[in-house]
């Protein structure tokens, strides 16, 4: 019996499908890496058989591979890098938009590895590709550190201001703060921060506006009803509460935690960076209210710190 290459891929993409499903109900017991590697690129090869549905079923692998990188498991996401990975390799006549996509999926696993140098990589490729996609342009402008590429970010986010979206607007904005940018209309950095909560006020985002809050506070901005910096990081708390992104919260609570033990309260501080820890937001946070956690304590025992680790 002879059979289309359009049934062979159907087939396979069937198979893939089921696959993936197992992979994900059985993530504790089995690795996925090698095998499903190795099926992935038979799929890749059956797509390139079947011009007519490519588009379809490359945004197929796109729309799975997203899905699959926010797992938990390491070799889920190592599934979702080889998708990612094999498509702009296999495929040489790919589209930039699903190109840009691959690249910046790439990023963001680097990112969550804490990988920083190959995710700035990754979505630099997913720039070239879509030079014009704010998305990806915001993403990659407030990718820490500010301090790499300066003049780059700084350039994209002013770009991202021009656009007709009023959160890529606010998201520039808090970007700006970030890397306390001025310019003639905006002589401090709380401005951008102020401004971003002016353009989130007819268009909520908890998290822009906690991030913005927390600005505020980092920047220890007072105004007639914020009297302490630590009232913004408090109204961040009361936002995010029950918000999935202990980041944002983690990072409110260090804000605190160096208030407290900058006004001399070191038992309070040690509580709030404890705090953090518990949350396991992730280790460049929680090395930062490690060493907190540190400095009040030799506060506490009368051996103030140096200059340098204050």
């Amino acid at each position: 019996m002879i059979i289309s290459k359009k049934s062979i891929l159907c087939l396979l993409m069937a198979g893939l499908l089921y696959s993936m499903t197992y992979s994900q109900e059985h993530s504790n017991s089995m690795d996925c890496s090698q095998e499903h590697t190795s099926a992935i690129l038979l799929h890749i090869n059956a797509i390139m058989a079947d011009k007519s549905s490519c588009d379809k079923n490359l945004n197929f692998y796109l729309t799975k591979a997203e899905a699959l990188r926010h797992s938990d498991n390491k070799d889920i996401i190592d599934y979702a890098h080889n998708i990612y990975f094999l498509i702009i390799t296999r495929i040489r006549e790919l589209d930039n938009m699903p190109k840009s996509r691959a690249y910046m999926g790439l990023a963001k696993i680097a990112s969550r590895k804490l990988h920083h140098e190959d995710a700035l990589i990754w979505a630099r490729a997913a720039l070239r590709c879509n030079p014009d996609n704010e998305y990806i342009s915001i993403w990659y402008a407030q990718y820490p550190p500010l301090t790499q590429d300066t003049k780059t970010k700084i350039f994209l986010l002013l770009q991202c201001l021009q656009s007709n979206d009023i959160i890529i607007q606010a998201r520039a904005s808090i970007g700006l703060g970030n890397a306390r940018y001025t310019d003639d209309t905006h002589g401090k950095q709380t401005d951008w921060y102020l401004q971003a909560l002016d353009l989130l006020e007819d268009h909520p985002d908890k998290s822009l506006t906690a991030q913005a809050l927390i600005g505020l506070g980092n920047a220890r901005y007072t105004d007639d009803t914020h009297e302490n910096n630590t009232d913004w990081y408090l109204q961040a708390l009361d936002l995010l509460e029950d918000h999935p992104d202990k980041s944002l919260t983690a990072k409110a609570l260090i804000g605190l935690g160096n208030a407290a033990r900058a006004a001399g309260n070191n038992e309070q501080a040690i509580s709030h960076y404890q705090a953090v820890i518990e949350l396991q937001s992730g280790k460049h946070l929680i090395k930062k209210a490690s060493n907190g956690i540190d400095i009040a304590r030799r506060f506490l025992r009368q051996d103030p710190p140096s200059k340098s680790e204050a």
